[in-house]
């Protein structure tokens, strides 16, 4: 409760939504993306593995989720990390009032400042894990 009252007494309303902003973006880019994606591994490993017969089972499931999983982990990663770094930023920067947040701007200074090897350097694991035992 006093994390509550402190949150509220230093930041207002505000402060309780931090990342919340990044999230409403990344969070429905990856399900808009994971479900059709889903929806054709399913149709595409039966086609393969059974030989043109459509079938649904536990490993037509498994390689599904995890393809597709894997596809938009790969695809939303940047935005996830930028997410981290905004509310890890606030937390050492002494929890001042930080500036307005743009996801343009941010998407381009992660490009511009992080080489490529490493912008996949934290892709989401854990999300990737979750989705794999969800199926």
């Amino acid at each position: 409760m006093d994390s509550i009252k402190k949150i509220y007494s230093e930041e207002g309303i505000k402060g309780f939504f931090k990342g919340a902003r990044i999230a409403v973006v990344t969070v429905p880019v990856f399900y808009s993306m994971y479900f059709p994606i889903y929806e054709y591994s399913k149709y595409f490993y039966s086609m393969i593995i059974y030989n043109n017969v459509f079938h649904n089972n536990t490993l037509i499931y498994t390689l599904s989720s995890g393809t597709s999983a894997l596809l938009c982990d790969l695809i939303t990663n940047p935005m996830w990390v930028i997410r981290v770094r905004k509310q890890t930023e606030f937390i050492h920067s002494g929890c001042q009032k930080m500036d307005s947040f743009n996801i343009l701007k941010e998407i381009r200074k992660l490009y511009l400042q992080v080489k490529f090897k490493n912008k996949f350097k934290y892709t989401n694991q854990n999300n990737f894990i979750n989705v794999m035992l969800a199926f």
